[in-house]
């Protein structure tokens, strides 16, 4: 077994978004290459009429429209603190007095070396709302909107689906009661 803490690094190839890092180990020849990123941010972004404000967004990664929630990258000298609520002021236009960690999650312990910081938040528009980030849409859901979307893969982010997760685990967000059609004859 690998003692942590007992490796070499050298940085392979660099970029202005990640370095390649061969990271080498006593016990084993051979490297282990990861990426070095900045870590992200996620906001659950919770309006007073417990609508959960999403985003939309090309990707060119995936080479797609994705919906997420409002996230980014903490940038050097920034507090993840300092960057959910830029992230969520500037793709949103909405604004909160109170950030709740929900927790700091590892995106993919098999290759990338950044950590992702989960918020929750119950929010408000900005007055006045600055113009929208050129490229985002910004809108609200119902919680079961939301879940539909997961279940329908409209939401596939995997880290925002694990940030809404630690939002429901610690009792945040809850699902809204489904009414049927027949409830309404009764």
């Amino acid at each position: 077994m690998v003692t942590p803490g007992n490796f070499t690094d050298e940085t392979v190839f660099s970029t202005p978004w990640f370095e390649l890092v061969a990271r080498s180990v006593a016990s084993d020849p051979r490297p282990f290459y990861s990426l070095k990123l900045s870590d992200y941010v996620s906001i659950v972004a919770e309006t007073p009429d417990r609508e959960i404000v999403l985003v939309k967004q090309y990707r060119a990664a995936v080479d797609k429209i994705t919906t997420e929630l409002p996230c980014g990258t903490v940038d050097p000298g920034e507090t993840p603190e300092v960057t959910a609520l830029r992230e969520l002021q500037e793709e949103t236009g909405y604004t909160t007095d109170k950030l709740e960690l929900t927790g700091v999650l590892a995106p993919d312990t098999g290759r990338l070396g950044n950590r992702m910081w989960c918020y929750h938040a119950k929010v408000r528009k900005m007055e006045p709302a600055p113009p929208p980030e050129p490229g985002i849409e910004s809108f609200n859901c119902t919680t079961n909107q939301l879940m539909e979307m997961i279940g329908n893969r409209e939401l596939d982010h995997a880290l925002n689906v694990a940030a809404l997760f630690m939002s429901f685990a610690r009792g945040l967000l809850k699902l809204d009661p489904i009414t049927h059609e027949a409830d309404h004859l009764k």
